[in-house]
């Protein structure tokens, strides 16, 4: 999984797409990793740019231009499969609201491994609200899970994790927080 991630970032970079790492693969840069078979990156994507986007990946992927227009469109998520392994790619097109647009300025550049190489990727702190908040309409006792670990992370900024989950009225299904 590590590879083909660098594989989409390395194409990303290549046409100067900001983007960030989010979901299940983020988690396991903070806490306990568990299996998945997609990778989610939100991105910041114009309009303009979507047919490059889609030619830089349309040789080892499958994508479909006039799906990535529509996502945009919409603001919703995309996805691309790769050809070697089957694994999906989502594409989350990046939301123009507040929380959306702080979340994005603060990823951070974490290592993917060993060899030292690096991605940008969505802060701990606001993947636990992006957790609450997927969980908001469906509750699944896998996100529940995936918020106990990280929120036994020791340097979580409790505070801001707090203020958001009143900003955006949040649920917290009795965590600790």
């Amino acid at each position: 999984m590590t590879d083909l991630l660098l594989q989409v970032v390395s194409k990303l970079d290549e046409l100067q797409i900001p983007y960030m790492v989010s979901g299940s693969l983020a988690m396991g840069f903070y806490a306990t990793q568990r299996y998945t078979r997609d990778i989610d990156i939100l991105i910041e994507l114009k309009k303009e740019d979507a047919e490059k986007f889609v030619k830089l990946f349309e040789a080892d992927f499958y994508c479909y231009l006039p799906s990535v227009l529509d996502s945009l469109k919409h603001q919703i998520l995309f996805n691309f499969i790769d050809h070697k392994t089957g694994f999906k790619i989502d594409f989350i097109p990046l939301k123009d609201t507040e929380f959306e647009q702080i979340k994005f300025a603060s990823r951070q550049l974490v290592a993917i491994n060993t060899e030292g190489a690096k991605v940008w990727a969505i802060s701990p702190e606001n993947l636990v609200l992006s957790k609450l908040t997927w969980i908001q309409s469906l509750v699944s006792e896998v996100q529940l899970l995936d918020l106990e670990n990280l929120l036994r992370i020791d340097e979580l900024d409790r505070d801001y994790i707090r203020d958001w989950i009143v900003k955006l009225k949040l649920q917290t299904y009795h965590l600790t927080i």
